[in-house]
């Protein structure tokens, strides 16, 4: 790992579940992405990620012999089971929206993913101790005043 500067854990369950191969390609390159932010209780915790139908093709492994990706034949290989494949992650939650362009039968321009990152589990979290007193911070003592 000293050598990888990037790097993000898989969780295996999602993995067993998923129907597509191309879920697991794509779901290596969010879940790295969403390696890189941290959930905090006062953030908005959303990561975007956006690219053009021949990117998200790269990315997903979604390769055509001919070298031109249509947009009706990634959507039904690939990004036909997001939802249903990404719905078991306790990481984040991804949903993707199509931009279209100007033009005539508006194409396609970019699919624009959007990650919400998750709170950590409890029991992956450290506990907070107070200083000397080996007390679970916000544990224990009086209640307050107004709730006696």
């Amino acid at each position: 790992m000293r050598t990888k500067q990037r790097y993000a854990y898989l969780e295996l369950v999602p993995l067993a579940l998923m129907k597509s191969r191309y879920s697991f390609r794509l779901y290596k390159g969010l879940a790295l992405e969403a390696s890189r932010h941290k959930w905090s209780p006062a953030g908005d915790n959303l990561v975007t990620l956006s690219g053009t139908p021949a990117k998200i093709a790269a990315w997903a492994g979604f390769r055509r012999e001919s070298g031109i990706v249509t947009t009706s034949k990634l959507r039904n290989r690939v990004l036909k089971f997001v939802e249903t494949d990404f719905a078991a992650l306790r990481a984040f939650s991804v949903s993707f929206w199509e931009v279209y362009g100007n033009g005539r039968g508006r194409p396609v321009e970019r699919f624009e993913f959007r990650l919400r990152l998750k709170a950590p589990l409890h029991h992956l979290a450290s506990a907070q101790f107070e200083r000397g007193e080996h007390k679970l911070k916000g544990v224990g003592g009086p209640d307050a005043a107004n709730i006696r």
